[in-house]
């Protein structure tokens, strides 16, 4: 399992300035694509603690994180899973990670 300090920003492009930025450093790169699934309980316990649960899915690959909150940023904790996630489906304890 990969973990990760995660400090991001966030910043809202007008066209020109995405159009700018893609011609200056992406121009040549392949684009794909991503779903993020994102996972909490009914009751939203994750949410309360800061956290998050999601799955990636890219490539045909999945990929599970957890973030929690870390003295600086957010801690992720990254494991390849098998679960292909489904609106309103639940996940059982014995399918997540150690």
């Amino acid at each position: 399992m990969a973990t990760n300090n995660e400090i991001e920003f966030k910043q809202i492009l007008t066209k020109d300035l995405y159009d700018k930025i893609f011609n200056t450093y992406f121009k040549n790169e392949k684009p794909f694509s991503q779903t993020n699934y994102y996972i909490d309980t009914i009751d939203f316990k994750l949410k309360d603690h800061r956290s998050a649960l999601r799955i990636r899915v890219k490539d045909n690959t999945y990929e599970m994180t957890l973030k929690v909150p870390a003295e600086v940023g957010l801690m992720e904790y990254n494991h390849t899973t098998d679960i292909k996630p489904k609106m309103n489906d639940s996940i059982s304890n014995s399918k997540l990670p150690d």
